[in-house]
């Protein structure tokens, strides 16, 4: 994958008032890595069935991915996170940096072991967690904010990475040919460090935060923003090793405007409950007034699919409006959009 860091900036805690809006949660969160080769036999073989095995029951509780540091889909950060990792060969599956013993084997009694060592991961206190916030344009610029911050007094060099994976991708594997269905494929870094920007290379207090912003063109990366996650993940490096800490994961992009002025007068636009399966509410706080307004929903494509009832004069303060949807409108990702003499600001919304 290209590289397509546009922008890196790291700030202390309270320089920016979007970052402040990011709550870290306080959680520990596995990692399960597959480690594998387009032109491997046996990845597309035991080790396809493992991890599908694994993504059963785990899904929701892990960070679950496949790195290729070899083949159609290798990338520089897969290639040094197999490094890291330490591989002798492929496939290979790690927990956070520890290897877990799977073969062809053993790989189905494997498959509850390592889902009883995720739930009980789950349950521990972490040491540091982040947390992310996507905001995109609509010339596909996408501003990643991430905020990390630690639980405990500890000391030690800290990085944090910020990632692509694509839901799904049907491209070669061996065996199983050109038609293949790549679940949770890794697709590299953003930053120009494959492990991402130092935190911290010293001592940390309870309760600290460290802020990394980066800016990248999803336009340019040829995926769709609704088949990504973008995954944080801390590491602490020892010596020539880096060493997994946490991680988290967000695939929710909200829809900005880069009109200044619209955006000086709204404090807040979204939908609740998002996503949504049925009737929801438009919250608004205004400093201040908007003029003309008009709100429509659109698909992900900018066509528009009903136009949504708001007075076409909003005052300074909180607004609150239904969001009532009409039945013909079918599960997927959508834009609301609010246009004003002063501008226009859309949000992303999915109905399930």
């Amino acid at each position: 994958m290209k590289r397509f860091l546009l922008l890196v900036a790291l700030f202390s805690f309270g320089y920016s008032a979007q970052a402040q809006e990011i709550t870290v949660p306080k959680s520990q969160i596995p990692m399960i890595t597959k480690v594998s080769a387009s032109w491997c036999p046996h990845c597309g073989n035991w080790g396809w069935n493992f991890f599908e095995g694994l993504l059963d029951g785990n899904q929701d509780k892990a960070i679950m991915m496949v790195t290729h540091y070899s083949g159609n889909y290798r990338t520089s950060a897969g290639e040094a996170m197999a490094s890291n990792f330490g591989i002798i060969g492929q496939p290979e599956f790690y927990m956070g940096t520890e290897k877990i013993s799977a073969n062809s084997g053993n790989y189905s009694n494997m498959i509850p072991m390592v889902s009883n060592s995720v739930s009980s991961m789950v349950g521990q206190t972490p040491r540091a967690q982040s947390a992310l916030k996507l905001g995109m344009l609509q010339d596909g610029s996408v501003k990643v904010q991430a905020r990390a911050q630690f639980f405990e007094k500890t000391s030690g060099e800290f990085y944090i990475g910020i990632y692509i994976v694509e839901k799904s991708f049907v491209g070669y594997q061996s065996p199983l040919g050109n038609d293949a269905e790549h679940k949770n494929l890794f697709r590299g870094s953003i930053d120009d460090n494959d492990f991402g920007a130092l935190l911290v290379a010293g001592s940390v207090e309870v309760d600290q935060v460290f802020d990394v912003e980066h800016s990248f063109n999803l336009n340019a990366t040829g995926y769709q923003s609704d088949n990504i996650n973008i995954v944080s993940i801390l590491w602490e490096k020892v010596g020539n090793r880096y060493e997994y800490v946490n991680a988290n994961s967000s695939d929710i992009f909200e829809i900005v405007s880069s009109n200044e002025e619209v955006n000086r007068r709204v404090n807040l636009f979204q939908v609740s409950p998002n996503p949504l399966r049925a009737n929801a509410t438009i919250e608004l706080s205004l400093d201040k007034p908007l003029e003309q307004v008009a709100t429509d929903l659109l698909t992900i494509n900018g066509e528009r699919v009903q136009t949504v009832s708001m007075p076409d004069f909003l005052p300074a303060g909180e607004h609150r409006f239904p969001l009532i949807l009409q039945d013909r409108l079918s599960a997927g990702v959508y834009l609301l959009r609010l246009q004003s003499t002063q501008g226009m600001v859309n949000r992303r919304i999915v109905i399930q």
